[in-house]
């Protein structure tokens, strides 16, 4: 459409039509935003843009953040990244906020429910060695260590934590029903053995689906990789601390039960 067609458009007044050109002295054409968008009552314009299948969100940002943030821009206009990795943003910074009040809640359930500080302490070394399993993970696997994955890790804490209290739980009932603290040992990790392992075999059979998915493969891969390895660590390595820090001796005889 040029100014010439517009100035035959018909006028119409109620009564009569005109032609434009008759009504206006000049006719003049300019461009215009289609939409009006505003951030924080400002105009603002969004580009937008998606990942090819087998990038990551992380990967494309870490690639292109640093050639756009060099655009010069005109004066008075303003560039900030938003969307997904906002969401993310602001996500981290609330995990990283609300932890401390968590893992701290965390230890006051654990001290409430076992009636003694040993067995929370267990309980607390063995998830640090959790990231042992993360980390062959991430690295078989390709992935970032970034938001998903976190909220997997955080994830598979709650997964260990249950197993460790089951078995911590065997071997208090054993020791109250007056055997011996190292067949107690030995006994409580036997029987908890079987329902331990089909719980994990189920979860981890559970995520492999989302294992080829490009945005929650990270959060599968270490929820899989990290609970084989803590399933490891709830057999073997919690039966050995509880030996250690209860001072018990395979030749041990002493059949009761300390609470403290």
């Amino acid at each position: 459409t040029d100014e010439r067609s517009l100035g035959d458009f018909s006028v119409w007044n109620g009564e009569h039509s005109a032609p434009l050109s008759q009504v206006t002295e000049k006719i003049e054409t300019t461009w215009e935003f289609p939409q009006i968008r505003t951030y924080n009552r400002q105009l603002s314009m969004a580009a937008m843009c998606g990942v090819k299948p087998g990038h990551t969100m992380a990967e494309v940002h870490g690639e292109i953040r640093k050639e756009i943030e060099e655009i010069e821009l005109p004066e008075g206009y303003t560039f900030f990244w938003d969307a997904q990795y906002k969401d993310q943003g602001e996500a981290m910074q609330a995990i990283a906020k609300f932890f401390p009040l968590a893992f701290l809640m965390l230890i006051v359930i654990l001290v409430a429910l076992f009636g003694n500080f040993r067995q929370p302490v267990i309980i607390l070394c063995i998830l640090p060695l959790t990231l042992i399993g993360v980390a062959i993970g991430m690295l078989l696997t390709g992935f970032d260590f970034g938001f998903f994955p976190i909220a997997g890790w955080l994830g598979l804490l709650g997964m260990i934590i249950k197993n460790v209290i089951v078995l911590l739980d065997e071997i208090n009932i054993q020791r109250r029903n007056g055997i011996a603290p190292y067949t107690a040992i030995i006994e409580a990790t036997v029987s908890r053995t079987r329902p331990v392992l089909m719980a994990a075999t189920t979860t981890i059979l559970g995520m492999v689906p989302l294992l080829f998915d490009i945005a929650f493969g990270g959060m599968a891969a270490t929820i899989i990789f990290g609970l084989t390895f803590a399933t490891l660590l709830t057999l073997f390595v919690t039966p050995a601390l509880y030996g250690m820090f209860y001072k018990i001796k395979s030749n041990s005889k002493y059949a009761s039960y300390e609470k403290n």
